[in-house]
């Protein structure tokens, strides 16, 4: 379920053009389908989603060849936009 939380409207918008240039073919519908293995992004904290990156940057994290080529062209500036993108899906209608 996606989590209310801070995020930078601009940051997001470049995000969330990256996302679907380079993303959004594994982590389909904006960070919110379920393939295989691949994880929700959409909505999660955005502390989890920068940890994971840099856990995948520094190599402490295992990455697939496909994601790997990809994740290569991202600069730091690069992945906090996707960071904000994420964290900018958030659920709206409280029942």
């Amino acid at each position: 379920q996606p989590e209310e939380q801070k995020y930078n409207t601009e940051m997001a918008k470049r995000g969330k053009e990256m996302h679907h240039r380079l993303c959004d073919k594994c982590h389909g519908e904006g960070g919110s389908a379920v393939n295989d293995d691949n994880g929700i992004l959409a909505g999660q904290w955005s502390q989890y989603v920068r940890h994971q990156m840099e856990e995948f940057d520094t190599g402490r994290r295992g990455i697939g060849k496909k994601m790997k080529k990809k994740f290569g062209t991202l600069s730091t500036k690069d992945m906090e936009d996707l960071v904000q993108y994420y964290a900018s899906q958030q659920q709206r209608d409280k029942k």
